[in-house]
């Protein structure tokens, strides 16, 4: 997480995005805002390629 430190992920989706990266799993989802915070999550948003961070 580069100088992100005023920006935090709210509990419900830190708890996604750890479940998902702890299994592999890719998150889908159009708040990109809060799980772009998580660094190596693969973020998929509807109708559109794979995004990694």
């Amino acid at each position: 997480m580069s100088d992100l430190s005023s920006r935090q992920i709210g509990i419900p989706n830190a708890l996604i995005a750890a479940i998902a990266k702890a299994n592999s799993l890719e998150v889908l989802t159009l708040n990109l805002s809060d799980f772009t915070l998580v660094e190596g999550l693969k973020i998929y948003r509807p109708s559109q390629k794979l995004i990694n961070y």
